[in-house]
Formats: structure tokens, sequence, C-alpha cells
């Protein structure tokens, strides 16, 4: 008997040929189901595995992306490599009241994908430490300085200078670049990665889509200072907001894509820092309880033993308002209620709705869908001595402030000399602790309209460990459109890189197919293979019954 070959319309390379007298005679009935099982289990196995490794390798990608800008925003301490020739400086000068600062940051070259921004970060020196310098006094004849600046600048240094980079910014234009600095360190203006991460709906006026996009929800920011307190946040909705209240800006490299187009409302209130507050409350009590005693003959404040009761004050501390040669004496009483009930009507608060402190706009905010950040005041406030800073929980923050305030002023001052409190809270802080609570609460449910059930306020003095200055905005704002000078030297990598994606992709699935084919072909050939046996049994017991019979044998089929 001859060989038994079979062959199809494959490769070349796929041709078998297998002599039948290595074929088991287990064949039977039950063959094509098992042979049919065994290769189903085989293709869903192979396929399984294929799945598996093509997520892992990009989830591990996905993951391990995410993990190392955490890392990066968290450890970025190491000393910046000044001989890289790669690296980017920039430098932002900060002339204030107080003094300037002078802050250098740097990135390295941009990816050349124009959905993604600067990486910006501050300058660190061989020590690890923050290229910050700092002089006083403050600066004077400021038109003088800048005319100065805008002619000198440009022919003694070989920096990207335009004349709008020497300015005198506004309140606005300050929070605007804290708003962008705080979203930046905390990674809200990348890409959507995980499936869990908080995002909003945005609509974009003027864009060229209707459509709704889909982004990373950003986080509002509240700074209570010493003078004035600002809140922005964005404002993902098309509401009509007043010009001056409104920043509309665009942070992508191209000015024609509005991904990164966004709506901060901004608004900045004079008097409503924390010590301007208690100056505001002092000559409120100052002039009433002159008028009263006045009007009424009375003697209270007038001496230390007929003091004026202030409930803001903690239980039994004695201060006094000195004004115009003429002292108040003040004597506390701890009562925390009492305290926010009588400080309410300096919110300026009106009747009309979707307005905050002193009746100025604000725009709604989605309460589940948001969260906010409070920096300054409302750090200090929660943490130095009542040591609650970070997540806000209000019912705990009111709790906390009752007893603080309700407590003999000797047994804080005993605390204090054991060393209980935050090391940079002092005696000052410990006095105005009770009014100062007292006005963050009323500012920030009141004014502001927060609930007092609102979960997603966090107070903080840093971000990942790190100070976020307005400058840091101010730099990413100012470098928006420098990608675009390195898009084109990227086109080729970032294309390079997008084809071994899409060819390992490929390649797993061409070798899935390729074994599928296999395995059919040798189905095929079995099935075949299991026929000839078949028939082989037949005619041999045919010629065997011929033979018995004195019959000629019939002739057998040749070979096939």
């Amino acid at each position: 008997m001859g060989r038994i070959g079979i062959s199809c319309l494959f490769p070349a390379s796929w041709h078998f040929s297998i002599s039948p007298v290595g074929c088991p005679r287990i064949l039977n009935t039950n063959l094509r189901q098992i042979i049919v099982i065994s290769v189903l289990s085989a293709a869903v196995s192979l396929l399984y595995f294929s799945v598996v490794i093509i997520r892992n390798k990009y989830g591990r990608l996905s993951r391990d992306k995410k993990f190392q800008r955490y890392l990066a925003r968290v450890t970025d301490i190491e000393a910046t490599d000044t001989s890289n020739p790669n690296v980017n400086y920039g430098i932002v000068v900060d002339c204030g009241s107080s003094g300037s600062r002078i802050f250098v940051y740097c990135w390295p070259r941009h990816n050349g994908n124009p959905h993604d921004l600067l990486d910006i970060r501050q300058m660190r020196d061989k020590n690890r430490k923050p290229v910050v310098m700092k002089i006083k006094p403050a600066y004077s004849q400021q038109k003088a300085i800048l005319e100065d600046l805008l002619t000198d600048v440009p022919v003694h240094f070989d920096f990207l200078f335009s004349d709008s980079h020497a300015e005198v910014i506004s309140g606005k234009q300050e929070g605007v670049y804290a708003w962008i600095g705080i979203n930046f360190v905390l990674g809200r203006f990348e890409h959507i990665e995980d499936d869990d991460e908080a995002v909003v709906e945005v609509n974009i006026p003027g864009s060229e889509s209707s459509e709704a996009i889909i982004r990373k929800r950003t986080a509002g920011i509240l700074d209570m200072g010493g003078v004035s307190t600002q809140i922005a946040y964005e404002v993902p909705k098309t509401e009509e907001v007043a010009k001056n209240l409104l920043a509309e800006f665009n942070l992508g490299c191209d000015a024609h894509q509005t991904e990164h187009v966004y709506r901060v409302y901004v608004a900045t209130f004079l008097g409503f820092g924390g010590n301007a507050a208690r100056q505001r409350y002092e000559d409120r009590i100052f002039a009433n309880t002159v008028q009263k005693n006045r009007l009424l003959g009375k003697q209270t404040g007038l001496t230390p033993d007929m003091p004026y009761l202030d409930p803001c004050l903690p239980l039994d501390i004695k201060d006094e308002i000195q004004q115009n040669g003429q002292t108040i004496y003040l004597r506390g009483t701890g009562d925390f209620d009492l305290c926010r009930e009588t400080i309410q009507p300096f919110m300026n608060k009106t009747n009309e709705t979707q307005t905050s402190l002193n009746g100025v706009y604000q725009p709604p905010i989605h309460f589940q869908n948001s969260e906010f950040y409070g920096f300054s005041e409302f750090y200090y406030c929660t943490e130095d001595v009542l040591r609650m800073g970070g997540d806000y929980h209000a019912a705990k923050f009111t709790k906390a402030a009752k007893d603080y305030c309700a407590t003999q002023w000797a047994t804080l001052r005993e605390r204090f000399d054991r060393g209980l409190y935050a090391s940079h809270a002092d005696l000052h802080r410990l006095k105005y602790q009770c009014f100062k609570s007292a006005w963050m609460f009323e500012v920030f449910h009141r004014g502001f309209s927060f609930p007092v059930n609102y979960k997603n306020l966090k107070t903080a003095l840093q971000v990942y460990d790190k100070e976020v200055q307005w400058t840091l905005g101010a730099i990413l704002y100012r470098t928006r459109f420098l990608p675009l000078r390195d898009i084109q030297q990227e086109v080729f990598r970032a294309s390079h890189a997008h084809w071994r994606g899409v060819s390992f992709v490929y390649n797993h699935y061409l070798f899935s197919g390729c074994f599928l084919v296999v395995l059919l072909s040798i189905l095929l050939y079995l099935l075949r293979l299991r026929r000839i046996h078949r028939r082989t049994l037949r005619n041999g017991s045919a010629a065997t019954l011929w033979m018995e019979e004195g019959l000629p044998s019939q002739k057998v089929a040749g070979d096939l």
C-alpha cells in the first residue's frame, strides 16, 4: 500500500505526508467530537492568552506611565541636570509689596503630542533645594522699572521675552495662575486613563463641535489670606458670567484646538481675610460700645472690671481695643455659636439667588461632582491648633471649635507651653483661633453657600509636599505655545512608537490565525485518514469473504 498525502490551498510548506501504518486503531465513532472539542479548546485558550498578554502589556504600560508621573510629582527632589542640553529654563520674578522673589523653572523637550502640556518643574540646586531668591525691600517707581525691563532685557539677555512678559497683574490674574498651578500639579490637565477618575462634561463656547467634551474634573481653590479671600473654579457649562469675574483661556499649544480651553470663575474679596475681618469686627465693637455708653449712660468696656464680653475670644482671656487714644477692654466668653451669629452680618449677603460675599454673583457649583482645596487660613484654622488639616468635615470641625472656644485661656496657655500645638503656632494664633474658626466656617458655608455636608474640601498648605506658587501657573500659561516648535521634530518618533504598538497587536493576531489554520489542516487530515482507514477495513473483509467462497478477489483502488 502506498503513502497517503493531504494538501490544501495553503502555503506550500503546509503539506503533510503520513503513513497509515502509524495510525492508531482506536479511531472510532467518537473521534470527530473529540477532535472538534480539542481544537476549539486550543483555539479559545490561545485567544485568551493572546488577549491577556496584550492587556498586560498595555495595562502595565499605562499603569507604569501613571505611576511614574505620580512619582515625578511626589519625589521631585532630584537636582536639576544643568548639563543636559535638552532642558529648557524659565524665570519668573514676583515683585510684591513686601519684597521680590525669583523662581526658576525647567522642563525637558516636549514629547511632540500637541494634546500634552509641557512637563514644567521647579529647578533644584545641587543640594536639591528649590532655586528661589528673595530680596527686600519692595520695589519703588513701578512704571520706570517696567520701562527699563522692556528696554534692557532684550538687549543684554538672549531670553525669549516680549512686552507682555513684564506687567502688573491683577488679583484676577493671580487667581487664575494659582488655579492653573494647583491643577497642573494634581494632574488634572492630563488625559483620562482610568475608569474611576472623576470627570466632567464641558461645553466650550465658540467650539466647532456643538457636542460637550468629557475630561478630567478640575479642582477649585479657596485662599483666605490676612487681607482678602479668593475663590476660583471652572465653570463647565455655558453660564453667563460677567467678564470681570470670568477668565477664558487655552492652555493648549494650538489655538484652534479646544481640548484645553477652560472657563474659570475668579472673585477676590478685599477685607474678608482673617486679620482684616477681625479688624472690621473690632471696629464695629468699638463704635457700638461707645455709642451705647453715650446714649444709655453706661460704662461698658471702659475699665478692666467692666469689660465688653466678646463671644469670639477664648473663655476668660483679656484683650483690649485702642482707637483715637481711647481703650475698650474685652473679656472672652468663648461662645462659638454666638460668635458665628455675631459675624454673619459681615458677610454682606443679599436676598438675591446665586450671590456670595458682598452680593457678588457666583455661578452654580455642582456640589456632588466637585472638589476644592482650601489654602492659607483655611489650613491654619483647621490644623495649627485643632490638628484637623486635610479632609474637612463640618460637624467635627464645629465640635472641635466649640470645645476650643469654651476652654479656659489658662489651660490653652499651658497646652501651648507644653508644645501640644503646631510648631509655627504662636500666642496670636491661640488668641484669635476662636474668631477665625467661626469666620472661616461662615465664609465657606454662608458666604460661598457650600452645604454643611460637603465632603470634598481639603485644607492644605502644600500639594504633594510642595508649596505651589502662582508663578508656576504663570510660566505654564506663558509657555503654552512653545511645543509647536518641537512637534515637527517629534512626528516621526511618535508615529514610529505608534506603529510598534500596532505591529505588536497585529503579530499576535496573525500568529493566532496561523495556529488555527494549522489545527484545521490537521483536523481535515485526520478525518480523511479515518475515512480511508474504514474503507481499507471494509475492502479487506470483502476480499477474505470472496477467498473463502472461491471467488476471485476484486481489485482494490490504488493510491489516492
